[in-house]
């Protein structure tokens, strides 16, 4: 999609599923979410600096701490977007992984503690996965 000129539409999207996302939702509508954003990200043969913007906003760049639900939907969405088997997303970006893991500092118990669960995810699904031997 990003290669189709629909920018201000993936980034309304992913900004979309950032704020909608709730634990109490079906499984399905959070693996749909996923599902969207990996294959948007995976076919995409540049991504935008607004759209890694409104990634890196989500999770908490320049945030306040009263903001703490959206960091924490936000950790918990793309941490499982890295937790999934055998997708590459953390060596391609970077930059957000980097920021996902910066979350290990916040401020809020709940936010680090969602990391760590995702961090285990990963290591457990792929000890070998050379982005988190870093």
């Amino acid at each position: 999609m990003l290669d189709l000129e629909c920018d201000d539409l993936v980034n309304e999207m992913f900004s979309t599923f950032f704020s909608v996302v709730r634990d109490d939702h079906p499984e399905s509508v959070l693996s749909t979410m996923q599902t969207i954003m990996i294959v948007v990200l995976e076919e995409s043969e540049d991504v935008r600096d607004d759209l890694l913007l409104v990634i890196l906003s989500a999770l908490g760049r320049n945030k306040s701490v009263d903001q703490l639900d959206n960091r924490l939907r936000a950790v918990r969405l793309v941490g499982s977007l890295f937790a999934l088997p055998g997708a590459n997303i953390c060596e391609a970006f970077q930059l957000i992984f980097s920021e996902f893991l910066m979350r290990l500092t916040d401020r809020a118990v709940d936010v680090r503690m969602s990391v760590l669960e995702h961090v285990k995810i990963c290591l457990l699904s792929d000890p070998s996965r050379p982005e988190l031997l870093k």
